[in-house]
């Protein structure tokens, strides 16, 4: 019914719901509590009408009185009885430092749940059902105090290492995710039983716990997959390129396209490992039955909703239909760029380097880095290729056939030698990459409409009208 609350900007809802859930947790506790110090005065008066099984007449005695006294006593001799304090199980590492916990503090919480399994199976023989509410709700209540101190003792703060190299690094981070995984099926193993005794103040924070290490440890490994420097060309970018083909091989440093196959291989192995051995297994924690009420109610919004969750889940899926040659996948989609396309691109032609791809996904996010940075240096060439190549044929046109005919009205300066003439077009034919990415505007220089352009279409068509002398 909570649930059903809608969120107005008068009245949030799941505030509500968070505030309600708080006060009862808190107003049952104190309740329970309560009783228990009224039972205890009213066993040892008990007491005093009954002694223990010691040979005593209790003929006296009410029956039911001797029944719940001796539950009681019962109860005040089980493992999760005692007088502990309240804590919590929020729990967080300082900067520099994770959060670690200690595997025989969980056992020994989970031994007094079944302590408590074993005591409800077995005290309430010949209890009238009232009697039996009122010793589960007290029993309950010690063990979520035993078990939650128990629990909080076991909670500490490690420092994070500086381990040397990335190597290192990656090593240092995996012995930290088979510790966190040891514990993290302990932990949700104790959700469980706190989520079926409705103890949801303790559900919340040690879910809310459990999580925040997660998060800490998906943080990191976002960190090692950037230093991984998956699909990255040779210095991060193309400002080595002089315009070669083909680009890929040079790129990732192979000496061929079987090298480029054996480098995309090699990318899809480590990001596997990086799925595989650090991701996933943290990942998991979200899709365990005791955390489905945490993370369907909305508690873990800010973590699940993180962008890193989201890329790590689409690495996953994609990952999984490259391998079933799934039409349409992101990672085909890339290796069929370092394949095909990024070859494709020529000083002159820049545009051919691809196009952009969805937010999001990482592997469309490296083609665009790739592509970005590609078409960046490629169109610096074509700046620096356009410019030259057209300055130089300029230059030797003004030199040797400006005002001589044909290429000027009248006499002039006289005719254009045979010579200077198959000299000028020779390299006319030679600057083919230039004229074009003049004529078309490529990196700023000329475009049509130009002075350049049209210098350029009037060449063209003197090199047409001459075309049989010249060959």
């Amino acid at each position: 019914m909570l649930h059903s609350i809608p969120e107005t900007p008068l009245l949030g809802g799941r505030a509500f719901r968070e505030g309600f859930a708080e006060r009862f947790q808190s107003a049952r506790s104190q309740k329970l509590l309560g009783l228990e110090e009224e039972i205890r005065s009213y066993g040892e008066g008990l007491m005093s009408l009954a002694p223990a099984y010691d040979g005593a007449d209790t003929s006296a005695t009410p029956q039911g009185a001797l029944v719940l006294r001796n539950a009681l006593r019962v109860l005040q001799q089980q493992s999760f009885y005692g007088r502990d304090p309240a804590v919590s199980l929020r729990a967080s590492a300082p900067p520099g430092a994770y959060v670690t916990w200690d595997p025989a503090y969980l056992d020994r919480a989970l031994a007094y749940h079944a302590d408590y399994e074993r005591f409800v199976q077995t005290a309430f023989k010949d209890l009238p059902v009232g009697a039996q509410g009122f010793v589960r709700g007290l029993a309950t209540v010690q063990l979520e105090a035993r078990m939650a101190r128990t629990i909080a003792q076991g909670v500490a703060a490690a420092p994070i290492g500086h381990a040397f190299g990335d190597r290192g690094a990656a090593r240092e981070l995996r012995d930290r995710i088979v510790a966190s995984r040891d514990a993290a099926g302990r932990v949700l193993r104790i959700l469980g039983v706190f989520k079926a005794l409705g103890l949801r103040e303790r559900y919340d924070e040690l879910a809310g716990t459990l999580l925040a290490q997660d998060d800490a440890l998906l943080q990191e490994t976002d960190r090692l997959l950037e230093r991984s420097g998956l699909y990255a060309p040779s210095g991060g970018d193309f400002e080595w390129w002089n315009g070669s083909r083909p680009v890929a091989p040079p790129a990732f440093a192979v000496a061929d396209a079987e090298g480029v196959e054996e480098y995309l291989a090699g990318q899809r192995e480590r990001l596997g490992q990086l799925l595989d051995g650090y991701a996933a297994p943290v990942l998991a924690d979200l899709e365990a039955d005791p955390l489905r009420d945490f993370v369907a109610g909305g508690d873990a919004d800010a973590y699940v909703n993180a962008a890193r969750v989201a890329k790590w889940r689409a690495i996953g899926a994609q990952l999984d239909a490259y391998e079933a040659k799934t039409p349409g996948n992101s990672l085909a989609a890339l290796e069929q760029f370092i394949r095909d396309e990024m070859n494709a691109v020529e000083v002159g032609s820049c545009a051919a380097a691809g196009g952009r791809g969805r937010a999001g996904d990482f592997f469309l996010a490296a083609r665009e880095r790739l592509r970005a940075s590609l078409v960046a240096r490629c169109q610096g060439l074509a700046r620096g290729a356009a410019s030259s190549g057209y300055e130089r044929l300029r230059e030797q046109f003004q030199r040797t056939l400006a005002g001589r005919f044909p290429f000027a009205a009248g006499d002039g300066e006289g005719e254009a030698g045979p010579e200077a003439v198959a000299d000028f077009f020779g390299l006319w034919d030679a600057r083919g990459a230039a004229r074009r990415a003049v004529a078309a505007g490529a990196g700023g220089v000329g475009g049509e409409g130009s002075p350049a352009a049209e210098w350029l279409a009037q060449m063209d068509r003197v090199r047409a009208f001459l075309a049989p002398l010249l060959s």
